[in-house]
């Protein structure tokens, strides 16, 4: 039914442009290559509208990104949390420390969230460039904030799942400095 209603709306604008003398002036005006050439793009584009599947009809899509409800079943993130010489935990937010750094700072969060993703995934440590870029972040906190040493840098994985209870952080990953 959804489909009829589209076509039916395509077919009314269609008849509206051609109704138009403006645009039947210039289409006459076209070689006879040149509208059948522009006749069978519009009808591979309306067909490629139509059919349901982009595999199919590629490079003309349904757009189904816009008319299906994404329903994702958690949403995970990383947390930072520095641990001071007193036992305190400390949340560390990569943005607040480097805000010269503007949109950048997503790259840092990237970064972050893809080392996690493959150290929970491969059970592997970090490398001496990861290792290095939680030390950096670390360090970069402690001259932020004087008076404050942190002994170590967890990086965290939070799930949050959907309609239900948060599950409790896990550690990936801690650093002693």
């Amino acid at each position: 039914m959804l489909s009829l209603l589209e076509f039916l709306c395509v077919a009314a604008i269609a008849t509206a442009i051609c109704a138009n003398p403006i645009f039947r002036q210039w289409f006459r005006d076209l070689s006879s290559k040149s509208q059948l050439s522009l006749i069978g793009l519009i009808a591979l584009i309306v067909a490629g509208h139509f059919a349901r599947s982009s595999n199919v009809t590629f490079p003309f899509v349904t757009w189904d990104m816009y008319t299906e409800v994404a329903t994702p079943s958690t949403l995970n993130r990383v947390e930072l949390e520095g641990v001071t010489e007193d036992g305190e935990s400390i949340s560390i937010n990569p943005s607040r420390l480097f805000p010269s750094l503007g949109f950048g700072t997503l790259r840092i969060h990237n970064l972050l969230h893809s080392i996690c993703t493959r150290a929970m995934s491969e059970k592997t440590a970090l490398s001496e460039s990861e290792h290095a870029l939680l030390v950096a972040i670390a360090v970069s906190y402690e001259r932020q904030n004087p008076g404050i040493e942190l002994k170590s840098i967890s990086m965290l994985w939070v799930e949050l799942p959907f309609r239900q209870p948060a599950k409790e952080p896990r550690i990936v990953e801690t650093i002693m400095l």
